[in-house]
């Protein structure tokens, strides 16, 4: 193992809230350069590598670095790549991370987050791995019964060395729509908040110019005309054969209501996003103040 990882952007997660649209926007400016996948991998791999999460490499940083060997065109442009299990930190994918780049160079790794409703995120996930990982449950309904019911006391806390490791080890699987639990995970292994820059989908969507505006600015890169703009192109898209019903519906929001305050009381007391500025963006699923009861 010679050297350090080349990406010096990450788009973290979440896992289906919007990333391989946001990797595929990102993709069509000049001075961001995604992976390559090499002969003997999937196609996908031009936007997920699944290095540090342990799935793909097996920690060769030479290997790694084989994904991106576009020459930069500028002192300013970056590799990047998209893998969403590195929020969750599968395998101690962040600690990896830090070790591989190294305490200085990791501070300057730059990440982006984008995060959806938790309602939607949830519809959304599990007609993606329904049939992957979840036949022991009959249908959606009766998975969502299933994690509604578990006891908050009995939910696993992260904890360094031992996070959820795959998607079916979380004993509450809604628990991946929980992003505070997993913001202060990363927080926690040493990404600062200025390092992070969350977007929500809504806005990413319908207030696409801005939005862009705050990403180059993010990433120190100047705002050119994307060569295929993505913005609007879904790419990993899974027939929705389940959806809620609408007592499932507001059970779950009721569920989420106090995970999204602590996601919200999080990302403004850390000066990442304002509150009001955070239920605009949202389209509305972050709460109120008032909601929370600050």
């Amino acid at each position: 193992m010679t050297g350090k990882p080349l990406p010096s952007v990450f788009v973290i997660g979440v896992q289906k809230c919007g990333t391989t649209t946001l990797a595929a926007w990102l993709s069509g400016h000049k001075d961001l350069l995604e992976p390559t996948p090499l002969p003997s991998e999937p196609t996908y791999y031009h936007k997920e590598l699944h290095f540090f999460d342990g799935i793909n490499g097996n920690g060769d940083i030479d290997f790694y670095n084989a994904h991106f060997t576009t020459p930069l065109p500028n002192t300013w442009s970056h590799y990047f790549e998209a893998t969403p299990s590195y929020f969750y930190d599968q395998d101690g994918a962040i600690q990896k991370m830090a070790s591989s780049y190294g305490p200085v160079a990791f501070k300057k790794l730059k990440f982006l987050l984008i995060v959806r409703d938790p309602v939607d995120r949830t519809v959304s996930w599990w007609n993606h791995f329904a049939g992957l990982e979840f036949k022991n449950f009959e249908n959606f309904t009766t998975f969502l019964v299933s994690n509604l019911n578990m006891k908050l006391g009995s939910l696993p806390e992260y904890t360094h060395g031992n996070p959820c490791r795959r998607q079916g080890e979380c004993y509450n699987r809604l628990y991946y729509g929980v992003y505070s639990k997993w913001l202060k995970s990363l927080l926690a292994a040493g990404v600062s908040a200025g390092q992070i820059e969350v977007l929500f989908l809504n806005e990413f969507v319908n207030e696409h110019d801005t939005t862009s505006v705050r990403i180059t600015e993010f990433l120190e890169i100047p705002l050119y005309p994307p060569e295929a703009d993505s913005s609007d192109t879904v790419k990993n898209v899974h027939k929705h054969e389940y959806q809620l019903s609408g007592v499932l519906k507001a059970q779950l929001r009721e569920w989420f209501l106090p995970f999204n305050c602590e996601f919200a009381k999080l990302l403004n007391s850390s000066h990442m996003r304002s509150w009001g500025n955070m239920q605009q963006a949202s389209s509305g699923w972050i709460p109120s103040p008032k909601e929370c009861v600050l």
